[in-house]
């Protein structure tokens, strides 16, 4: 018994170590935005049907979707293929209006667009405002 604590305690750390790499190699981990916070940030973006959104990770696609709903086209980048594979399921009703990339945003040229939502720390927020 004491044997299977111990290796539960190894794959705890480990997986928590690894996670915190993540967040420092890559800006921020995955936290899912509400519908509430996706529909405020929205309504502050203040884009017209046909105008173009890109979220900068864009984890399970819940904000393309919302946004797609209100005629907007959107464009995500996420570099969590487990992520691009969920997102791209759920959103497949608007796969006229939202394209979703498996790509690590930092590498790629943005494309042109109307506004862009990101969720980041801090320090990643003023290297992306150098990016943009």
């Amino acid at each position: 018994m004491l044997n299977l604590l111990w290796q539960a305690s190894i794959v705890i750390c480990v997986v928590g170590f690894v996670c915190f790499v993540f967040v420092i190699a890559f800006g921020a981990p995955f936290l899912p935005t509400l519908k509430p916070q996706v529909e405020n940030a929205l309504d502050l973006i203040d884009l017209e049907p046909g105008q173009t959104l890109i979220e900068l990770g864009s984890g399970d696609g819940r904000v393309l979707l919302e946004a797609a709903k209100r005629g907007i086209n959107a464009v995500g980048y996420e570099i969590n293929p487990l992520l691009v594979m969920y997102s791209i399921w759920i959103t497949r009703k608007y796969r006229k209006e939202i394209t979703i990339k498996l790509a690590n945003f930092w590498n790629v040229k943005l494309p042109k667009c109307d506004g862009i939502f990101v969720f980041l720390l801090n320090p990643y927020m003023e290297k992306l405002d150098k990016k943009i």
